[in-house]
């Protein structure tokens, strides 16, 4: 123990059963402040992420309600996004980022689900981190209003059989399709009827998310986003009373901002003064027993005791 170790290095006698009587005090003082800590450690850190979550999607409503231009089109859009999602093997996070990307292409709100769906399809048989390259190539091809080998190319090397879909769409060949293509006589309603043909019906990738979400690892999916719904609801719930907390403290440290600064430099000052008064006297316990080597351990639990928010930690060095 370090308090005896100190005790009998300044050449004090020990008083064991005193002392033991104080070690056990310690200790369970010691656990009790274990207990606590953990239990606000985990109430302050579920609090925490919950109101973060929710204050994700207050971001994203904040974000759709900006490029809609409408409070109850942002609302109605997230709803549907939070239900494509569960239903689909592709988590929440990823779908709203894909739908960002199509509003900030020009598609309408009414759109993005449904674009969504045959993008998803795709994707869910070429593999479902290449969705995001979907999207990409999909709304470059949309803001031009036709195809160029750009985005074509895109879609090939994520493995969309786009050329192919293309050229049977138009009754062409693939020669005449690429001087089709260079020549900007591949519309946008053009590529949309080939990924809709390959999504869709009796196409080759044809509601290849609802089967997904069928397997193990789509229900697995649909689970994550059916608890990351639910804790977004729950941290709505909290989120007014913790957005009122914030706004107050930061109020708070508007009105007293130069009052801070003077504490803060206060404090800095004490510190400092305290410092030497410490150094000081480790110096002299250091000549009383022989050096620095042997007040190493009293010197670290002393300085244990003094760091602010660690007191779990100085008990358990005692």
């Amino acid at each position: 123990m370090i308090v005896r170790e100190l005790i009998t290095s300044l050449g004090f006698k020990v008083d064991q059963s005193a002392l033991s009587r104080a070690e056990r005090g310690f200790k369970s003082l010691k656990h009790m402040a274990y207990g606590l800590t953990a239990g606000v450690v985990a109430v302050g850190g579920a609090i925490g992420y919950l109101a973060n979550k929710a204050g994700e999607m207050e971001q994203v409503e904040i974000a759709f309600e900006t490029m809609l231009g409408s409070v109850e089109k942002a609302k109605t859009l997230i709803e549907d996004i939070t239900t494509f999602a569960a239903k689909t093997p592709f988590e929440l996070t990823g779908i709203i980022l894909s739908a960002k990307q199509l509003l900030a292409f020009g598609f309408e709100a009414e759109e993005v689900v449904g674009t969504m769906t045959n993008l998803g399809n795709i994707a869910a048989g070429i593999g479902k981190d290449k969705l995001p390259t979907l999207v990409r190539a999909y709304g470059k091809i949309r803001t031009k209003g036709k195809a160029t080998m750009e985005e074509l190319n895109m879609l090939l090397e994520a493995g969309v059989p786009i050329l192919d879909e293309l050229a049977e769409k138009q009754g062409v060949t693939t020669t005449q399709l690429f001087k089709m293509i260079s020549t900007g006589k591949i519309a946008f309603k053009d590529v949309n009827e080939a990924i809709v043909g390959l999504s869709t019906g009796t196409g080759k990738f044809a509601n290849l998310m609802i089967k997904q979400s069928k397997s193990f690892l789509g229900l697995v999916s649909n689970i994550k986003d059916f608890l990351e719904v639910t804790i977004i609801w729950m941290g709505d719930e909290l989120l007014p009373m913790l957005k009122d907390m914030a706004k107050e403290f930061l109020d708070w440290v508007d009105m007293n901002r130069e009052l801070i600064k003077i504490r803060i430099k206060e404090w800095g000052q004490r510190a400092r003064e305290a410092f030497k008064r410490l150094r000081a006297r480790v110096e002299k316990a250091a000549e009383a027993v022989g050096g620095f080597g042997n007040i190493l351990k009293i010197v670290l639990g002393l300085l244990g005791l003094l760091v602010v928010g660690n007191f779990a930690s100085a008990l358990h060095a005692i």
